[in-house]
């Protein structure tokens, strides 16, 4: 009977640190994840911003009052894949492949003209980089911009040849 009551008293003993041991692990293991997930979180911070271009219309040569509204609009999208509110920077760029002289050329980012003879470019071993846009956009959303780009009078006298290579690209 002294033997019996030996076990009983270890059976107890067991359950009792047993159920000790998982009620303080619970929390543990929840003050864990939660510091886990902070950290994963924290590398969603500092992406570059997706830039989704659509399908540009034949290059035009037209007079910059009349673009806006013959032109048209093509879709530029950007998007926010941080976890937090971000600003950045909307280049217009060029590739040097281009055979098109840049004086000749217009862009526009909604209703705003942009003259690239008139502004200053960033250059490098690629291509030249115009700056057109500066936004700040939420977490996780889109921007959808219209673009236009079109030719003025000086370059009407171009040849079949002729090539224009360019993206729209963000930097933060």
């Amino acid at each position: 009977m002294v033997d019996m009551r030996n076990e009983v008293k270890k059976l107890v003993v067991s359950v009792v640190v047993t159920a000790l041991v998982v009620l303080l692990s619970i929390p543990l293991w929840n003050y864990a994840n939660t510091n886990n997930g902070l950290s994963l979180a924290s590398l969603y911070t500092n992406l570059s911003m997706s830039v989704k271009v659509g399908r540009f219309p034949s290059l035009l040569v037209i007079e910059d009052e009349r673009a806006i509204e013959n032109i048209q609009a093509t879709k530029v999208q950007v998007r926010n894949q941080n976890s937090m509110k971000k600003e950045y920077n909307l280049y217009f760029y060029i590739d040097k492949s281009t055979t098109i002289d840049r004086n000749f050329l217009r862009v526009s980012i909604g209703n705003d003209i942009y003259k690239l003879k008139e502004m200053d470019c960033t250059e490098t071993n690629d291509g030249y980089y115009y700056l057109v846009h500066e936004s700040t956009i939420e977490a996780y959303t889109n921007e959808d911009l219209e673009a236009r780009i079109w030719l003025t009078q000086e370059g009407a006298s171009l040849g079949d040849d002729a090539k224009l290579v360019t993206n729209f690209v963000s930097k933060i």
